[in-house]
C-alpha cells in the first residue's frame, strides 16, 4: 500500500487489466504507460516481459521480487517512484539511479 500510497500523486491513473503477461505486452504496444508488481512469479512475466522488450519496452526485474516496465522514456521516472528514490532527471541511466537493476530473467 505505502508504494501505491507514493506512486498515485505522480501518475494519471492506475489500472491493473488482468494477468502479469497481458499488462507487460500493453506496455509493448504502448496501450500502457508503464507497469509495475512486487511478487509475481517468473512464469507470470517471462512471456510478456519478452514481448515488451522486443517491442523496445525497458524490463527489469529485482532481487526482492519488484517487475517494473514501461517505455525507455517514463521508465526511469517509474522504477524510482516505485522503489521509494526521487525521479532521476530525463535520460539518467537506471542502474545509476537505483544501483541493483538486473535484465528481465
Amino acid at each position: 500500500m505505502l508504494t501505491l500510497t507514493r506512486v498515485l500523486p505522480a501518475v494519471r491513473d492506475i489500472r491493473r487489466l488482468g494477468s502479469c503477461a497481458l499488462d507487460l505486452c500493453l506496455v509493448g504496444r504502448g496501450r500502457l504507460d508503464g507497469y509495475f508488481e512486487r511478487g509475481p512469479s517468473y512464469w507470470d512475466y517471462a512471456a510478456g516481459g519478452l514481448v515488451a522488450r522486443e517491442a523496445g519496452a525497458t524490463v527489469v526485474t529485482r532481487p526482492d521480487g519488484l517487475v517494473v516496465a514501461a517505455g525507455p522514456v517514463v521508465h526511469d521516472a517509474l522504477l524510482a517512484l516505485v522503489i521509494g528514490g526521487q525521479a532521476p532527471t530525463p535520460g539518467a541511466d537506471a542502474t545509476e539511479a537505483t544501483g541493483d537493476v538486473g535484465p528481465c530473467r
